[in-house]
C-alpha cells in the first residue's frame, strides 16, 4: 500500500468458475485519455466466457527509434463480448519516472494492467513520435485460453507477494514469454529476441506464429 501513480494504483484480481467457464476481473482499467496528463479515471469489473476467447493480438510500442527496448502487451478477443489488453508494467509510485537502468535494481514493483483496448491504444497514440505495431498471432483458442488464465493467476499472486520489475530478466516481453512456455509443448530458450522487446514481431514470424503469409519486413509494416 503506496502512494501509487493513479494510473496504477489498482491492482486487478480475477476469478475463475470453472463448472460456467466464467471469468470474472475486477479492477479493469479503461480511463478516457485526453492527454498524457489529462484523462478521466475508471476501472470496471468485466465477465468473459472462457470458452468464447478466439483471438489473441502482440501489441508492440518501440521506444523511440530503438531496436530493441519497446513496450509489449497481449490483446485478447473473445467475440462479441469484446477485447481486453493485459499489460505487464511497472507499478510507479508518485515521484517516479520509469528508466531502464533504476529497473536493473530493482527500484520498481511489477504489475499487471487488465486495460479496455481503447485506454490502451489511445494513451500511447497521444504521442505524436510514437509507433504502434499490432500483430495477430496465429493460436489455437485452447493456447488463448490457456495463456489467459496464466496471466490472471499471476495477477491475483502480485496482489499477495509483489515482486520486483527487472528491465531485461522480468520485463514486460521475458513475462509474456514466460506465460507462453507455460503452455506449450516446447518452451523457448531465452534468446536477444527474447530479452529485447523491439524485436519480439521477428521471433514470431520465425516461429510461424504470426497470421498471414507476408515475409516479415511486410507484416510489419500491415501491422503498424
Amino acid at each position: 500500500d503506496r502512494d501509487w501513480w493513479v494510473e496504477n494504483s489498482i491492482q486487478p484480481t480475477a476469478r475463475y468458475d470453472e463448472a460456467s467457464g466464467l471469468i470474472e476481473i475486477t479492477g479493469v482499467r479503461n480511463f478516457q485519455w485526453r492527454g498524457r496528463k489529462d484523462f478521466t479515471p475508471a476501472w470496471e469489473d468485466r465477465s468473459f466466457q472462457l470458452a468464447n476467447a478466439n483471438s489473441l493480438d502482440l501489441i508492440i510500442e518501440p521506444l523511440g527509434d530503438s531496436e530493441y527496448f519497446a513496450h509489449s502487451m497481449l490483446s485478447f478477443g473473445f467475440g462479441e463480448e469484446g477485447r481486453v489488453i493485459i499489460s505487464v508494467e511497472v507499478r510507479r509510485e508518485k515521484g517516479e519516472d520509469f528508466g531502464l537502468l533504476p529497473g536493473l535494481y530493482g527500484q520498481f514493483e511489477l504489475m499487471y494492467q487488465v486495460l479496455d483496448e481503447c485506454d490502451a491504444l489511445t494513451l500511447r497514440a497521444l504521442d505524436p513520435k510514437a509507433n504502434l505495431y499490432i500483430y495477430p498471432v496465429a493460436a489455437t483458442p485452447q493456447f488463448i485460453r490457456d495463456l489467459f488464465v496464466d496471466m490472471l493467476q499471476e495477477a491475483n499472486s502480485l496482489g499477495e507477494k509483489p515482486r520486483f520489475y527487472h528491465s531485461l530478466r522480468s520485463n514486460c516481453t521475458t513475462k509474456l514469454f514466460d506465460h507462453m512456455n507455460q503452455v506449450i509443448d516446447r518452451p523457448l530458450a531465452y534468446r536477444k529476441d527474447v530479452l529485447f522487446p523491439s524485436m519480439a514481431g521477428k521471433l514470431l514470424a520465425e516461429m510461424d506464429w504470426l497470421e498471414g503469409d507476408l515475409p516479415y519486413d511486410q507484416a510489419k509494416l500491415q501491422a503498424r
